[in-house]
């Protein structure tokens, strides 16, 4: 029973992490996924448990992998990783600026 209570509290602490780095509020992320600004505290305490379609929900509204807020494995990067470094640095090299490009004054470039 201590191991889905940790479980659980640690996909709560990424749920209240993709909250808060998505700059929302508990009552804001709660509209964005139809649940009262109660029922997103009791989520990010582990007081509740989610269903998948709420994770899948919640991720949407905070632009996260679901994978990583139920897994801590974000998916996504990992296969963005891995396509890399399959390529050769003259790719890597054009990716890497265009992402630059992209970024620009976000990322502090």
């Amino acid at each position: 029973m201590d191991d889905v209570k940790t479980v659980n509290q640690e996909v709560a602490e990424r749920i209240k992490e993709a909250r808060k780095a998505a700059g929302l509020t508990q009552e804001e992320l709660g509209k964005k996924v139809g649940m009262t600004k109660s029922g997103i505290s009791k989520i990010e305490t582990a007081s509740f448990n989610i269903g998948l379609e709420t994770a899948k929900k919640i991720a949407k509204a905070t632009n996260t992998d679901p994978g990583y807020l139920i897994f801590g494995t974000d998916y996504v990067r990992e296969e963005i990783i891995r396509l890399y470094d399959l390529l050769p640095q003259e790719k890597k090299n054009q990716i890497l600026q265009s992402l630059r490009e992209i970024v620009g004054d976000r990322a502090g470039v």
